[in-house]
Parts: C-alpha cells; sequence; structure tokens
C-alpha cells in the first residue's frame, strides 16, 4: 500500500472508489450490502485499505480466478527460473497462453512434464551440468 505506484493510483481516491476500483480491477463481485460495510470500516477508521486488500485475496472467488495463474507462474520460477516478462519472452504471452489452456480444461498435472520438456528448461539443465561441483571435503572431526 507503500509503493510509489501504487499510491499514485489510489491516493486520490475516496474510500469508496478505492474499494470499488480495487474490486473491480482483481475481477471480484462485491455485492452491495459487503461494499457499503467495507466502506464504512475505513470511513469509520477501523480499517485501513490494507485490510481492504487483504480481506479482497482472502475472497474466495479471488482465489479461485488467481489458482491457473498461480500454478503456471510456479511452473516459470521454478522450470525456466525467470519472470514470466523476462528475456526471452519480454512479454506475459507465455504466461496468458498457459492460462488460458488451463481455463479451457488442460490438465494440471501435465504442465510440469510441458515445462520441463520445453527448449529453454532443456537450455538450463545442460548450463548447469556443464558447471563444476565444488567438491568440498568435510573436515574429520574424531575423538580419541
Amino acid at each position: 500500500v507503500d509503493r510509489p505506484d501504487f499510491v499514485a493510483a489510489y491516493r486520490h481516491l475516496s474510500d469508496g472508489e478505492f474499494v470499488a476500483r480495487v474490486y473491480s480491477n482483481a475481477g471480484v463481485l462485491l455485492e452491495e450490502p459487503a461494499r457499503t460495510a467495507v466502506e464504512n470500516e475505513l470511513k469509520e477508521k477501523r480499517a485501513t485499505r490494507a485490510d481492504v486488500l487483504l480481506k479482497l485475496i482472502d475472497d474466495a472467488s479471488f482465489a479461485e480466478r488467481e489458482k491457473n495463474r498461480s500454478l503456471v507462474l510456479l511452473h516459470f520460477f521454478a522450470n525456466l527460473r525467470r519472470n514470466p516478462n523476462d528475456p526471452p519472452d519480454n512479454n506475459l504471452d507465455g504466461l496468458e497462453h498457459w492460462v488460458i489452456e488451463l481455463n479451457k480444461g488442460f490438465d494440471p498435472a501435465l504442465l510440469s512434464p510441458a515445462f520441463a520438456s520445453s527448449l529453454e528448461h532443456q537450455r538450463i539443465l545442460r548450463q548447469a551440468a556443464s558447471q563444476p561441483v565444488s567438491s568440498v571435503t568435510p573436515k574429520a572431526t574424531g575423538s580419541k
């Protein structure tokens, strides 16, 4: 909530506008009675804007919506050891491709083999295999 980009985007909004914007950006529908309750918590200082964000990410519909994206992101980090928009992609097309495939019913169990068999992952494995392994011999400690 204190990051400059976030502050610049949300500082000028009223509490009601803030609630509406963050829920809309997250793609989560907040029904009228709940929205009013959250706005009132902010207005009455019983909650902060950070509390609103925490409430949003705890929403089951948000968690469900982000499940596939999180799974693909995990595979980028684990198998390709990079952010999805880092080179060689320089965009989020690869991430979006796999999220769309999962949303269409692609078996999540097949995601690991797909990433593991990618040319990029194979290159990473070859590079790791060609690096020398440091041989550290632990000191022998013994008692007489």
